[in-house]
């Protein structure tokens, strides 16, 4: 259970269960005891809970705007996840392939990619079919107690495990929270609880008889096959999202409508008509009538959203796919951008822009004009702040941005690579579940005749063949080692490990990776813009500025390294003026015992950061060069970051460092 989920009633969180376990331990366990044993007379008292509204949507007006969730007392709740443990590992064998919601192994874009190849194969067929969206009226709080305890008896639950369910369900009782008031309680007499662990389960197993309804009405002809030659399931279950194609003819619209209406009465979950929907496949205007005529669904065109991904019937274009490019722009922290640095920035684009996109690309192929779009975005964020930046702001090439850091890049996700990495993974499962026995044609074989006899001569054993992925480790294929594959062959940076694995802050880390690259902006780099520079280093005054220069060679400098490296008594020699700064720490690492090797790497960005802001004082702000003054800065930045959280740099440190 999560440490800091909201609490109930009671106020407890699973975190105050772990720390006085030793404390209330017995308590607990005599409570559970008497649960084991179906004596709960009184359990009432710990299975209250408090309703609380969260939004469904930005712009809530109505209460069906709002999902109710309950923050049940933390001994029900235990006890719910108990009975959730016990029923996960055995709800893939008791559930239909057709429902895939809250089942281990399974996934929604199953369902998504399911329901796509369906249409698309129905469309090619050219004959008419109909697709329904049906939409069940307040899903969770309308499931029939005795229809939910009949579909577990029938599944061969026993007794006991009912019991214990009984005992959940009928004693829970309910208070809504208003203004952070508690209302009268409400007793519970049907319907699931809404963050209780074991209701998704529940609701699976009773919404997947719908799925059984269905498909004995295929296997008894009371409806139609839906292709002559090929099986499509006749529905689609994702929880209480279900999709139906069927037939438009009269007989099975009628069918369709009269096993859902018996769905309803037995289990309490009807379909709400008016907010379901119906589109046509290659139907005509009097097929229409039939479906408006039985149903009372109004007619929808494709797109139309399924699982919060549009559904077409050809590959989606890129006006299809604006309310994604709309969602991305829209999550962008307008002013607060201006707030934030580069490194802020990066971290943002990362984890939030580049992440919003994500459920579309694991099952769409989206055109080249919706991946630049959203590209666009994140790069005129990154570097100006905003949803759009000219050439001038751009200062690495987006390709080499969006590069892993350890091939040098900023890391951030190359949205077209991705979309591949996650679209094989189809691909993936399609060769590891077929039969790859009599893949290969005569032709084939007679080609590499060969090299059968070759395998002719291998002693082979009884396993069965098997297909393994070749970049992981356990042979099981995972969208990350995809993502990477596609950079085989490109040039690793040494200097990676140093930047992004060792502590310093993300701004630090972000200089560190333009200093590999060559992008600060030092007298070189404006003479190759073409820009106004000195000729020299307008510190030294001996060499043209460059940034190794600047970080490794000047003179002022090695006397800074000189003075800190003194300063933290590590033995290792001054940075070489021939040698990179990871070269340096390289061989440093070898002369510095290996407990000291983490706050060695703090000290090796710390220093060249410190340099460079000294630098950038002396040519804008006019200040003096000071060895003594730089030195002293160094040593209390130093203690800053030690007591931010570089324990490395704690361990070098003379002073000993207390952290609260």
């Amino acid at each position: 259970m999560p440490s800091r989920k909201a609490p109930g009633p009671d106020g407890f969180t699973a975190e105050f269960l772990r720390s006085c376990w030793q404390i209330i331990k017995h308590d607990l366990r005599c409570v559970f005891d008497q649960i084991y044993v179906l004596h709960g007379r009184g359990f009432s008292c710990l299975n209250q809970a408090l309703i609380t509204l969260l939004h469904k949507r930005a712009e809530a007006t109505s209460m069906g705007d709002y999902r109710p969730i309950s923050l049940i007392h933390i001994v029900a709740k235990v006890l719910a996840k108990l009975l959730s443990i016990r029923l996960a590992p055995r709800l893939n064998n008791l559930v239909s392939n057709v429902q895939n919601a809250f089942i281990s192994g399974r996934s929604l874009h199953d369902n998504f990619i399911l329901v796509r190849q369906s249409t698309r194969l129905l469309h090619q067929l050219g004959a008419p079919r109909v697709l329904l969206k049906l939409d069940l009226a307040r899903a969770f709080d309308s499931v029939s107690w005795p229809f939910l305890f009949e579909v577990l008896r029938c599944h061969g639950f026993g007794n006991r495990f009912l019991g214990w369910i009984a005992l959940l369900l009928s004693s829970a009782s309910t208070k809504v929270l208003l203004n952070g008031n508690p209302g009268p309680a409400i007793w519970h007499r049907r319907g699931l609880r809404q963050g209780d662990p074991v209701s998704p389960q529940l609701f699976v197993l009773a919404v997947d008889t719908l799925g059984g309804l269905f498909h004995h009405a295929v296997e008894l002809r009371v409806m139609q096959q839906l292709h002559p030659r090929r099986a499509i399931p006749t529905i689609s279950l994702y929880a209480d999202d279900v999709i139906l194609l069927c037939h438009p003819s009269p007989n099975d619209i009628a069918t369709v409508k009269e096993i859902l209406q018996l769905f309803g009465r037995a289990s309490g979950l009807h379909v709400n008509f008016q907010k379901s929907a119906a589109a046509l496949i290659r139907c005509d205007t009097e097929d229409a009538a039939h479906v408006v005529a039985h149903l009372g669904c109004p007619i929808v065109d494709f797109p139309l959203t399924y699982l919060g991904i549009p559904l077409t019937l050809r590959r989606p274009t890129a006006a299809q796919l604006q309310p994604v490019v709309d969602k991305v722009a829209g999550k962008l922290p307008s002013w607060k951008a201006w707030l934030m640095n580069k490194a802020g920035r990066l971290a943002f684009a990362k984890a939030i822009l580049s992440a919003i996109p994500i459920h579309q690309l694991l099952v769409l192929a989206p055109p080249k004009k919706t991946i630049k779009l959203l590209e666009k975005i994140e790069q005129g964020f990154l570097w100006a702040g905003r949803a759009d930046a000219h050439g001038g702001n751009c200062h690495v090439n987006w390709r080499l941005v969006c590069q892993p850091i350890q091939f040098g890049g900023l890391g951030v996700h190359d949205l077209e690579r991705t979309d591949l990495a996650l679209r094989m993974r189809w691909q993936w499962l399609s060769r590891v579940d077929a039969d790859i026995h009599g893949m290969i044609g005569i032709p084939e074989i007679g080609e590499y005749l060969r090299l059968w006899h070759m395998i002719a001569e291998t002693v082979l054993t009884d396993a069965r063949d098997s297909i393994r992925w070749k970049w992981t480790a356990n042979g099981e294929y995972s969208a990350k080692s995809a993502y990477l594959a596609t950079f085989h062959g490109s040039a690793r940076c040494q200097a990676w490990k140093l930047t992004w694995k060792c502590w310093a802050p993300p701004r630090v880390r972000f200089f560190h990776s333009f200093a590999n690259l060559d992008r600060c902006w030092t007298a070189d780099r404006l003479a190759r813009r073409n820009l106004p520079h000195p000729q020299r280093c307008p510190l030294c005054d001996q060499a043209p500025e460059t940034i190794h220069h600047l970080l490794l060679e000047w003179p002022f400098t090695r006397e800074v390294w000189h003075e800190i490296l003194s300063w933290l008594r590590l033995s290792c020699l001054l940075p070489n003026n021939d040698a990179t700064l990871h070269d340096w720490w390289c061989s440093a690492r070898h002369d510095t015992p290996r407990p000291m090797h983490k706050g060695l790497a703090s000290v090796a960005l710390l220093v060249p950061w410190m340099i460079w802001k000294h630098r950038n004082g002396c040519v804008f702000e006019r200040a003096t060069p000071s060895v003594t003054s730089l030195a002293a800065t160094i040593k209390e930045e130093a203690g800053l970051w030690a007591r931010a959280g570089a324990l490395g740099l704690r361990a070098i440190l003379r002073q000993t460092w207390d952290v609260h």
